[in-house]
C-alpha cells in the first residue's frame, strides 16, 4: 500500500521531506519526474505557502481535481491543513500525515 511506501520514504535513506515522500510514491502512477520530487524539497516543513502541510499540497498537485475532497477528507483526521496548527493543536505526527495523504490519493486516483 502506498501509505507505508510514503511512511518509509519520509525522512527515510534518501531524506524525503512530506511532500517529496508523496510524490517518490506516486512516481510511476503519475508520471513524477525525479526532477519534480528534487524540486519540491522546498515544500516540506510547513514552507508552502500558507503554511499549508507539505503532503496535503502534493496529495493536491496529484490530483488538483479533487483538491477540495482531498482537504475534506485529510481535515476529518488531521483535523487543521497548515502545518503548525497540525503540530501545535491537533498534534498529529508529521509521518502520520505523510501517510493519510497517501491513503487519500490512492482512494481517489
Amino acid at each position: 500500500m502506498k501509505s507505508e511506501q510514503a511512511k518509509t520514504l519520509f525522512h527515510g535513506v534518501e531524506g524525503l521531506n512530506c511532500a517529496q515522500a508523496i510524490f517518490k510514491a506516486f512516481q510511476n502512477d503519475f508520471n513524477v519526474t525525479d526532477e519534480h520530487i528534487t524540486t519540491n524539497k522546498k515544500n516540506g516543513g510547513g514552507r508552502v505557502e500558507g503554511n499549508i502541510c507539505g503532503a496535503l499540497f502534493a496529495a493536491k498537485e496529484l490530483l488538483p481535481q479533487h483538491a477540495d475532497k482531498i482537504t475534506e477528507m485529510f481535515n476529518e483526521k488531521a483535523q487543521f491543513a497548515t502545518c503548525r496548527e497540525i503540530k501545535m493543536v491537533s498534534q498529529f505526527p508529521c509521518r502520520e500525515c505523510v501517510g493519510l495523504a497517501a491513503e487519500i490519493v490512492d482512494k481517489l486516483k
